[in-house]
């Protein structure tokens, strides 16, 4: 099963389970396994709920958005590294870049902040969007950034320059999330207009807007091959469409609220979603069986995120909680087989 340690879970109830827990309390980030964990300690108030979590390329840190601050840690040693302070308001979305020096942040102060991961310096803040950021995400080859907005824009920066070189335009309300093909050719972006959208990274032109969804849409992923994009939609729904023809390939069912984030593993073979009810699923990419659900925190969980192994996953919740999770084996999943 998928083990996780978040909230005040006491071992008695997932006795056995191979579990790692992590917590920032007082400056410090515990690693425990389950049967020497005991309750789980809070953010501190500085830091307070977690609006968005990241890992870094190399697997070797993990990065959580808070309310005003962004945290940092190696996760193998419990060491805290940083603490980046400069948004004013929570910092609701992450991305760090493909050469895992950088690291950029959205809040709802309506501005992106560059910072150098290595230094703790703040490189640079981006200005141009009217309301809160919802979606970021660099481009594979590290040249570009997508944002997606509340003002209902997707805008593509120039990162070495720090200018924005196109605006997406065609939503009808607020951007939730945002996403770049595996090739850097295209962009994807949800809201609340219930569209899923695919554009053309060079020309800014509209590609294809998927099938209307029942409900906002707050999470999109392309797969690691690029021929998948999923969503996750206000009606509890996992959805996977074909790129290529825009056809619904699968509709998954697990959860009972609003799906926050959705996030492909490394190999493409699995998907994990989180949601406002609480709970965090993996699926069967291949064929949309619920592999595990969990119920991972006390309060909504907004982001999740697969380590670059693909054995384990970081959440972020507003009960200002982190978790770590070991992910089932490769032999112990459920998939039989990928998508080609």
């Amino acid at each position: 099963m998928l083990a996780l340690l978040a909230g005040r879970v006491s071992s008695s109830r997932l006795a056995g389970a191979a579990v790692l827990a992590l917590v920032l309390g007082a400056g410090v980030l515990t690693a425990a396994t389950l049967s020497a964990a005991r309750d789980i300690r809070y953010l501190p108030s500085t830091d307070g709920p977690v609006a968005s979590v990241a890992f870094t390329p190399d697997g070797r840190w993990a990065v959580a958005g808070c309310w005003n601050t962004i945290v940092i840690w190696d996760w193998r040693t419990g060491t805290v590294q940083r603490r980046l302070s400069g948004h004013c308001g929570p910092v609701s979305v992450l991305a760090v870049a493909p050469n895992g020096r950088h690291l950029f942040s959205g809040g709802s102060d309506h501005t992106i902040r560059q910072w150098d991961l290595l230094t703790g310096k703040q490189l640079r803040v981006l200005t141009g969007h009217d309301s809160a950021l919802r979606g970021l995400a660099v481009s594979p080859d590290g040249r570009w950034l997508l944002s997606g907005s509340h003002d209902a824009r997707v805008q593509l920066w120039d990162i070495e320059s720090g200018r924005p070189i196109r605006c997406f335009l065609g939503h009808r309300g607020m951007v939730k999330r945002v996403a770049f093909s595996p090739d850097g050719g295209f962009a994807l972006s949800g809201g609340e207009d219930h569209t899923l959208r695919l554009w053309d990274v060079n020309t800014g032109s509209p590609r294809r807007c998927f099938d209307p969804h029942p409900g906002m849409i707050y999470g999109v992923a392309f797969s690691p091959c690029g021929r998948l994009v999923a969503s996750g939609c206000q009606d509890g729904g996992v959805r996977l469409f074909d790129v290529a023809t825009g056809a619904l390939r699968q509709v998954c069912r697990g959860h009972r609220r609003s799906v926050f984030c959705v996030a492909f593993s490394p190999d493409g073979r699995h998907l994990l979603s989180s949601s406002e009810d609480r709970s965090v699923c993996l699926w069967d990419v291949a064929t949309g069986a619920l592999v595990a659900r969990r119920k991972a925190h006390s309060h909504w969980v907004p982001f999740v995120a697969f380590h670059p192994s693909g054995q384990l996953a970081l959440t972020g919740s507003y009960d200002q909680t982190l978790g770590l999770w070991q992910l089932p084996s490769a032999q112990g999943r459920t998939s039989t087989g990928s998508y080609h």
